[in-house]
């Protein structure tokens, strides 16, 4: 087994039938040896095998005992192998016995023979000498054996007498004298022992420990034969002496104590410092006191300092440096004038050596009126110029030039600006030649502005004033801090903010005509506001418009000439270049309408069913439909474009016409292919369509034009009837949809309100504004918040008695409803509101084209539709206004930060208004029946106050909810409705118990002690109108019976006390149910808290 099994006392594995190699081994050994102590005892432990712990280090040695043995013939000798181990530098470390681990050998068997396992030696009948040999890998240790008949004579022992220090060791040998006059080493064969083990103990290989003084007697027994040697321990002696510290190093000046400690020979120590001479090599470095070990540092180099005693010296090297310059960094600098510089000061000694002064040398500059320097090396840059700054330390000193330049210069951007009260800019400053680039920013001279001139942040970034200061320029400075004298200014030039009007007029003298521009001016009040709020914002707007029909295409695109004429008829419409109104959200059939020129699908197919579509074709509209919608689309990219079939093909339905019936369940999916094949063909010609519905006016059968019922679920009620054979939900869900996904299409749908669905798909819900009320929208907003609401059609007509005021109160209610959309139904009918196929003969439209003369016109209904289209632009938000007595309002915030703000004065009379926007606020005057449109642009500061004293329009909510829900067609929640009361506009009703509408801050200031309410109810009324501070189930201000006044529309004005209330609040109107046969919560058009005492007015004199 080799050695490095030895160390781990194991049996190495076999490896493909071969011993493990010495590498594997030696491997194995060192992992084992890197292990920490509990591991090797856990791996000894689990190894069931002990380890040697001294073997962790150094090499090995291998010992074979006894040596140079002499025996008699035929007779037997047991070797022994040891495994010696050290620790380094020659040093045991431990030894292990592995006499059967190695492997024997005789180098003459003739001689004498050993067993390879074992080493028993036996003896032959002849003498001679051999070898005996152990090897271990690669560690061999081999002895001579003389086999002889000769006899021991005697024993010598070597030393003879010897006389040593107490705590020496002494090797003896023993020599065996043999009667043949040979000698032979028995010093490992003998049996060693001490006469007086007290003085000096020896072992089994002859080695002596002194113990204390005195003599002992030192035997060798081999056999019967012993030899001696008397020891004699003499008292210990000094060995060494050693001096601390070591090879240490001072700087001058200094000293240095050094200590003297005495080892002797029995290891004890002993203080020599005061006994021992002292000396230096070279006393021009330094010198040392001979009896006290002080040494004083003298110059720079190296010396011996020596401590001698009893003739035993010991020494150690002392090195004395010198501080021999300083140098300061960084070298020479140049700093701008107004900034600071650290130095630093860093010493150089004689050995090479450095050190850091910064911080303890003491600093100073030899021109204070150009640089300062502080006591850790911090300059400070006065003024230009240069100065030498210097660093001393242990009277040694550093220098270097400062250079002080005045470098610094400050730009800003924009130089000049132009802003409107209230506007920002953010201004960038650039500081150059200057590490410290920040600046302080003043507004004519004001750190940070002020309310007069406009402030300015840290940032830069500059806030005009609410009002115009005078003069009207100001300017903004930015100052270096690293060089105050340095700046640089712009010039900002603030100008009120100018309000554009444009007025149409009932009498249709001014249609869309601009007025005199107005502007804001500070402050608020007024006895009749419109609130505009552009931080409360609701739905986004995607546009306005009308329908691409039949009629409409054909004569733009064939009657109106000349050509040039259409292309200006086309850019007023569809741009708002000049006087165009920029439509953006039109809608067209699929196939005929009531404004068609006749009755046709993209399938007729004479009648015979084609369910697989192969005879779809758009032909017809590529004649005219689809040229005049890619001009306008090309004119005005944005516009969204809506398709709806007013009848799939006569073969698809129960009536076999497309005049009346249903869809046959047969033809659920001919029907949704029906839409994709149209998209698909309109794609094909460059035209996206946005939106789609399944159906125009699903419920309404017409008699005499394309129309097709179709239920909103099954069994429900369309034209009376319950039987038909499909409705909108399947239609919708199981096969519209997925034929849409089927063919990647991304068109939206757009759906009846009874038969929204979760499809993403799905964007909301069409509008028609025929019947009902256009509150109906917010409750469907309130029920879907992530689903839009579309008015797709209105058309006006010699049926309305005054387009001006329907068109106004209509869109301005829908808008104010969350629609998103307005289109007007036919876009061009000609000089009698036809062609038209069956239907509307009384319909007008956007334009007017006379086929005699190809002239083209403008309806009113291009002006008031233009008061929105033109100034709200798609992707604009409707921001909250509020309405005033007599006026109604909508506002809108285009993407662009620009506002458009639409009023009507709805009254008989001529109306003066506020509009109150932040901060700011100015005065109108407009006639009975008339409507504006005033656009401004501009940032909006400040928020908003309701004088509690002041008639509250109850239309004028921030926000309504309740507990009623859409799930069915009579139950909707709070509405708005168009008012007959004084002033008109409108009143809010459709009450259910619990419903509330939210008013948001109402100053009610000292406090108040009455509300009045303007109401109105007709039937079973017995309701109450609360009137709750901040929540629904605030506290109540006062509690108003709901009246009976015999009719929805016939008013009075109930009073109740007020609870007296102080500050600004949210209020929450709630109506609440009556008792048991009360049944109506009536309308509500304005209510009116007053004072709680009498406001007294300061009046002077009148000046003579």
């Amino acid at each position: 087994m080799q050695d490095v099994d030895l160390v781990l006392g194991i049996e190495m594995p076999q490896i493909d039938g071969t011993q493990a190699t010495v590498r594997m081994r030696r491997l194995l050994a060192r992992i084992f040896l890197s292990l920490p102590r509990p591991s090797k005892l856990l791996l000894m432990l689990m190894l069931g095998t002990s380890i040697l712990m001294a073997a962790q280090a150094g090499p090995r040695q291998l010992r074979v005992s006894p040596s140079d043995q002499l025996i008699a013939p035929s007779t037997t000798q047991q070797y022994t192998a040891v495994l010696v181990f050290f620790r380094g530098a020659g040093k045991p470390g431990g030894e292990r016995v592995v006499t059967n681990a190695v492997t024997w050998s005789s180098s003459d068997p003739g001689v004498a023979t050993i067993d390879p396992h074992t080493g028993l030696v036996t003896a032959g009948n002849l003498t001679g000498t051999t070898t005996i040999s152990a090897l271990s890998g690669a560690l061999r240790a081999s002895v001579q054996l003389t086999v002889s008949n000769a006899t021991l004579s005697s024993i010598s022992v070597t030393p003879s007498n010897p006389t040593v220090p107490l705590g020496r060791l002494v090797q003896f040998t023993a020599t065996g004298n043999y009667s043949d006059s040979t000698h032979h080493n028995l010093t490992d064969a003998v049996a060693w022992s001490s006469g007086t083990p007290t003085t000096a103990t020896v072992n089994s290989l002859g080695l002596a420990t002194t113990k204390t003084q005195g003599s002992t007697l030192i035997n060798a027994t081999l056999g019967s034969t012993t030899g001696t040697s008397t020891l004699s321990v003499t008292a210990a002696v000094l060995d060494s002496i050693q001096i601390s510290p070591t090879n240490s190093k001072v700087i001058l000046p200094a000293t240095q104590q050094f200590t003297a400690t005495g080892i002797y020979s029995d290891n004890h120590t002993q203080d020599l410092t005061s006994t021992a001479t002292w000396s230096s090599s070279d006393p021009n470095v330094a010198t040392i006191g001979s009896s006290t070990g002080l040494a004083t540092a003298v110059g720079p180099g190296t010396t011996t300092i020596s401590a001698t005693f009893n003739a035993v010296t010991g020494s150690t090297s002392l090195t004395v440096v010198a501080l021999t310059s300083i140098a300061i960094s960084p070298s020479d600098p140049n700093v701008v004038f107004g900034s600071k510089l650290q130095l630093t000061a860093t010493g150089i000694y004689s050995d090479g050596g450095t050190r850091d002064f910064t911080g303890t040398a003491a600093w100073s500059s030899t021109n204070t009126g150009v640089a300062t320097v502080n006591a850790t090396g911090l300059v400070t840059s006065v003024h230009e110029g240069t100065s030498t700054i210097q660093a001393t330390q242990s009277g040694v000193t550093g220098s270097t030039q400062l250079t002080v330049i005045d470098d610094v210069s400050v730009s800003i951007s924009p130089s000049s600006t132009s802003l409107s009260v209230n506007g920002p800019q953010q201004f960038t400053v650039t500081v150059t030649g200057a590490s410290d680039t920040s600046v302080s920013w003043s507004v004519n001279g004001v750190t940070s502005g002020n309310s007069t001139v406009g402030t300015i942040t840290t940032s830069g970034l500059y806030t005009a004033p609410a009002s115009v200061p005078t003069p009207a320029a100001v300017t903004v400075t930015a100052t270096s801090v690293a060089q105050p004298a340095r700046s640089a200014s712009a010039t900002v030039t603030i100008a009120p903010i100018a309000v554009s009007i444009v007025l149409t007029t009932d009498d249709r003298l001014h249609k869309m005509e601009p007025q005199p521009g107005i502007n804001f001016t500070p402050g608020s009040g007024g006895s009749n506001v419109v609130y505009v709020d552009e931080t409360q914002t609701y739905q986004p707007i995607e546009g306005f418009g009308a329908s691409f029909t039949d009629s409409a295409a054909f004569l733009l695109n064939e009657v109106v000439s000349p050509k040039s004429s259409l292309n200006a008829v086309m850019s007023d419409l569809f741009t708002r270049n000049g006087n165009g109104i920029g439509l953006s959200f039109m809608r067209t059939p699929m196939g005929a309408s009531d404004l068609s020129r006749s009755i046709y699908s993209y399938d007729d197919n004479n009648g015979q069913p084609d369910v697989t579509l192969a005879n779809f074709s758009v032909a017809h509209d590529q004649v005219d439909i689809i040229p005049i919608i890619q001009q306008a689309r090309q004119l005005n990219p944005q516009m969204r474009l809506m398709a709806s079939p007013w009848s799939p093909p006569g073969w698809m339905k129960t009536s076999g016409s497309m005049i009346g019936g249903g869809l046959l369940s047969s033809m659920y999916s001919p029907f949704a292919n029906y839409f994709v094949k149209y998209l698909n063909a309109y794609q094909a010609a460059g035209i996206y369509v946005d939106y789609i519905s399944l159906q125009n006016e699903p419920l309404f059968i017409p008699s005499n034009y394309p129309g097709m019922c179709m239920p909103p679920a099954a069994g429900a009620s369309c034209s009376g009837q319950t039987n038909w054979q499909t409705d909108q939900t399947t239609a919708i869900r199981d096969f519209l949809l997925p034929a849409l996904t089927a063919n990647q299409l991304t068109t939206k749908v757009l759906v009846y309100d009874a038969t929204i669905l979760a499809s993403p798909q799905v964007a909301g819900t069409a509008w028609h504004g025929y019947g009902g009320t256009p509150g109906v929208t917010t409750t469907i907003q309130n029920y879907f918040p992530t689903k839009g609401n579309y008015e797709t059609e209105h058309s006006g007509g010699t049926f309305v008695s005054d387009q001006v005021k329907a068109d106004f109160e209509e869109i301005t209610q829908v808008m104010r409803n969350w629609t998103r959309s307005y289109v007007k139904w036919g876009l061009a009918l000609d000089q009698n509101m036809g062609p038209h196929s069956g239907g509307c003969g009384t319909c007008t439209p956007i334009v007017t084209v006379n086929t005699a003369t190809g002239a083209a016109s403008y309806s009113i209904e291009y002006y008031t539709t233009g008061h929105f289209s033109k100034f709200v632009l798609p992707g604009a938000s409707r921001i909250y206004s509020s309405n005033a007595s007599g006026i109604v309002s909508v506002a809108f915030l285009n993407l662009d930060g620009s506002k458009a703000l639409v009023v009507f004065n709805d009254s008989a009379s001529t109306q003066t208004f506020q509009v109150q926007w932040g901060n700011q606020s100015l005065s109108y005057t407009l006639p009975s029946l008339a409507g504006a449109t005033l656009t401004w642009t501009g940032t909006q500061s400040g928020s908003y106050t309701v004088n509690a004293t002041s008639q509250v329009q109850a239309s004028s909510f921030n926000s309504t909810a309740g507990n009623n829900v859409p799930s069915d067609n009579t139950t909707f929640g709070l509405q708005t409705e168009n008012t007959s009361d004084t002033n008109r506009g409108y009143n809010v009703g459709f009450a259910s118990d619990g419903d509330y509408a939210v008013y948001k801050n109402i100053d009610f200031g000292p406090g108040v002690s009455q509300l009045n309410a303007r109401m109105a109810c007709a039937g079973n009324c017995g309701g109450t109108l609360e009137f709750r501070l901040d929540s629904a189930s605030g506290t109540t201000v006062a509690s108003v019976t709901i009246p009976a006044t015999t009719g929805w529309q016939t008013w009075r004005t109930v009073s109740a006390p007020a609870v007296s209330v102080a500050g600004v609040h949210d209020l929450y109107v709630v109506f609440k149910a009556g008792p048991a046969g009360t049944s109506a919560l009536g309308n509500l058009n304005w209510f009116q808290f007053q004072w709680s005492f009498p406001v007294v007015l300061s009046c002077s004199p009148a000046l003579a």
